[in-house]
């Protein structure tokens, strides 16, 4: 009995080893969980999310393109996993549930959380705000792609202080604010893409594929990106990494227009290389009330783009971002425009290289360098004119630009240098001679320009002695200009050769000072700020080779100095959360009051019946306005209505001509399942400029002037965008349908609808 007892004690004992074996076997399991963290009304990957392992110090970050994987070693029936992003509503889960899902849906929030809630650093701040407080729209991709947008011009036009104005070349120009387009500096991850020429860029050159953000700054009060920019800056920030190895799209459209385009992307380990290649057109007919007689009835017009950027980081965030990044880029567009009605022919090509470094180098932190090259060649022939014109143009420029950022616990300071090295080839034959009573102009000309910038920001904090307000700050800037224009192998239409102007030294300082404050509550946001300084802006290298008008009024007489601006901005915004409304999840209202005085203000126009530009200066001209836009959130944010409007009272209708003093503009987000529908419906005023032409009198050697105000009509048109992905495996498959201009216009421009209903199919795949 003893010998059964014994074998029975052995028996229990070895059960309740393997039983207690089997639990710490079981608790010591790994469990690998893994799969895309994504928007839950758009679908979109979400990058950069922590996930946590709840009261624990275990946890990981998902990556660029949403994706995660957190190994757990100990983990029991109540163990929690927890996503956290500023954006985002926090959202658990337990660890049991999440083992057999692929894809986390985390709801989007009206209000970021502050950094401190999420317990991590939020993402670093658009560059673009480094700038002096004042009205920034910073519009990520996740607002633009797969939305069918065109070009950067075609999305910008949704903006309510935005006005784009196409030519039939389809060179599309910006002005912001009622400005003028050269008013308004364009850069390309810091690189100043403007003409040496007349300072205007075509953003028609820009493709939103492959773009991570656009930052615009409206106004006049930009100290760190240049002089010049009167009317604001848009930045142009690429993307580093892509979410596919190869990307194909088509789109195919109204008047035989559309383009294909090549997207490749390949990183190793830390180096991230992508190119681009679209190629696309537009073909369309004039009308028949058009027709001259003789011509050819047809418009063409072709692009060609090709964009690559490689960039090696240096090193990286535990939460997955890229740092100390050394990136070089390349952009080169090719257009050609050929108006057969006209017999008009433009050939143009520009290119940029540019190598640019961000991050720390050794125990130097925030440092940001970069060296470009930018090229621009067109060839212009313009039979339309009488006597025909051919015009060439080559322009080139360096530009270097060195900063340093400084931070302090009551202060941070910014410190930089800009250098542009610029050269104008400028070539204008006539085919015959012009009548000796119009203006004659240059027929040749080799222009440069030295441009030097020193300019420095400081940011002061204040204690805000309130646990509402969180920042107190006030800012100001200072900055240095220094420019030298030259000339040389100058040759008049008169045969004879000699200088344009007495060779140009300007130096000019200007200084700006603002304030700002910002506060939040659970759900509550707000910010303010007050913004006065001077801006300066030297003539063009067009405008110096204009011919000044001296049969203008006295107190307009022609002059080659600097414009000068002073400006004063008042804006605000404020966020509420409404959680407990049924469908409003919450709102959004932003404003901002704006006058801009501007010295010495140049007006250019032509003589009729002469290819040459002529100039005068109007001592003072103005613009004030006032600007809103409200945003209501419904239905945890699947359906967001933006409603936003303008208004601006300009002085001289010369000076800034065509400009509608009135825009309104609704948007209509809907995002649901990973369907998208965008309504965009908008209105702007009538536009008005001036026409001036001139007739000799015999009693009168300066010549008679007679004006003409020319109108062109109010215009209100609705835009409509409808898109979807689909996933299968690794392959994403995308379609976008667009109408433009629902409400049919039969308005004509020189023969050509230019507000006609238009039909667009975009769709592609990539892996």
């Amino acid at each position: 009995m003893n010998a059964g007892l014994s074998i029975n004690f052995k028996h229990v004992c070895l059960v309740i080893l393997l039983f207690f074996m089997s639990i710490a076997l079981a608790s010591g399991e790994e469990i690998v969980l893994q799969g895309k963290i994504r928007d839950v009304n758009t679908y979109q990957e979400i990058p950069f999310v922590n996930i946590l392992i709840k009261d624990t110090q275990l946890g990981a970050s998902s990556d660029f393109a949403g994706r995660f994987k957190l190994v757990v070693s100990e983990w029991g029936d109540d163990t929690v996993v927890v996503f956290r992003h500023i954006s985002y509503d926090f959202y658990e889960i337990a660890l049991s549930e999440i083992k057999d899902i692929d894809n986390i849906y985390l709801q989007p929030r009206v209000i970021p959380f502050p950094d401190i809630e999420v317990g991590a650093k939020a993402p670093k701040p658009p560059d673009i705000k480094k700038d002096l407080p004042q009205t920034v729209s910073v519009i990520e991709s996740r607002a633009f792609q797969g939305r069918g947008f065109v070009d950067v011009g075609d999305l910008l036009k949704t903006d309510h202080s935005i006005q784009v104005d196409e030519k039939l070349s389809g060179k599309k120009s910006v002005s912001i604010r009622g400005g003028n387009p050269d008013e308004v500096i364009v850069l390309y991850d810091g690189v100043k893409l403007n003409s040496s020429y007349d300072n205007v860029f075509d953003f028609s050159r820009i493709d939103v594929e492959d773009v991570e953000r656009f930052e615009i700054i409206k106004g006049s009060n930009t100290a760190l990106y240049g002089s010049e920019a009167f009317s604001g800056v848009v930045n142009v920030v690429p993307k580093i990494r892509q979410d596919y190895k190869i990307k194909l799209q088509q789109r195919l459209g109204s008047y035989d227009s559309g383009n294909w385009g090549l997207h490749l992307y390949q990183n190793i380990d830390r180096l991230h290389a992508s190119y681009s290649f679209k190629q696309g057109g537009v073909h369309r007919a004039f009308s028949e009330d058009s027709d001259l007689g003789g011509r050819g009835n047809k418009l063409d017009n072709t692009t060609d783009r090709h964009s690559a950027n490689l960039v090696y980081s240096f090193s990286q965030t535990k939460n997955n971002r890229l740092k100390d990044n050394l990136s070089l880029s390349y952009l080169r567009n090719d257009l050609d425009y050929d108006n057969q009605h006209y017999n008009e022919k433009v050939e143009s090509s520009d290119q940029l290289i540019s190598l640019r470094y961000d991050g720390n180098i050794g125990s130097v932190p925030n440092l940001v360098a970069s060296f470009s090259h930018y090229s621009l060649e067109e060839d212009q022939t313009l039979d339309r004119t009488d006597p025909r014109l051919n015009r060439d143009i080559k322009d080139r420029s360096y530009h270097f630009r060195l900063e340093k950022g400084f931070e302090f616990s009551s202060f941070n300071l910014i410190a930089a240098y800009q250098y542009q090295d610029a050269e104008l080839d400028y070539l204008d034959e006539v085919g015959e001679t012009l009548d000796k009573d119009l203006p004659q102009g240059v027929e040749s000309a080799i222009l440069t320009r030295n441009h030097h910038g020193l300019v420095a920001i400081a940011k002061l904090h204040a204690p805000s002695g309130s646990d509402l307000i969180k920042t107190f700050d006030f800012d100001i800037s200072l900055r240095h200009d220094r420019v030298q224009d030259g000339q040389k192998d100058v040759v008049l239409r008169t045969g004879e050769s000699g200088d344009l102007f007495s060779d140009q030294d300007w130096n000019e300082t200007t200084a700006k000072f603002s304030t700002y404050m910002s506060g939040y509550s659970q759900n509550l946001s707000f910010s303010a700020h007050v913004t006065y300084g001077k801006n300066v802006k030297f003539p063009t290298l067009f405008q110096q080779i204009s011919q000044p008008d001296f049969q203008t009024q006295p107190q307009n007489r022609p002059n080659l100095d600097s414009e000068k601006n002073t400006g004063v901005e008042l804006g605000g915004e404020v966020t509420k959360v409404t959680e407990t409304h049924p469908f409003i999840r919450g709102f959004g209202f932003s404003c901002a009051y704006i006058q801009n005085n501007y010295d010495n203000k140049f007006r250019t126009r032509y003589a009729p019946g002469s290819p040459v530009a002529l100039y005068e200066n109007v001592q003072n001209a103005n613009i004030s306005g006032l600007e809103g836009i409200f945003s209501l959130y419904m239905f945890r944010k699947k359906l967001t209505l933006e409603l936003g409007y303008s208004h601006y009272a300009i002085s001289d209708k010369e000076a800034f001509p065509f400009k509608s003093d009135n825009k309104g503009a609704m948007n209509l987000i809907l995002d649901h399942a990973g369907y998208s529908l965008y309504l965009h419906g908008f209105y702007e005023s009538e536009q008005e400029g001036v026409i001036r032409s001139y007739s000799a009198q015999p009693d009168d050697p300066d010549g008679y002037v007679s004006k003409a105000l020319v109108s062109l009509s109010d215009y209100a048109n609705i835009d409509f965008h409808f898109s979807k992905i689909v996933e299968l495996s690794d392959f994403k498959i995308f379609a976008n349908f667009s109408v433009r201009n629902i409400l049919d216009d039969n308005e004509e421009l020189e023969g050509l609808a230019i507000r006609d209903r238009r039909f667009y199919l975009t769709f592609g795949t990539q892996y």
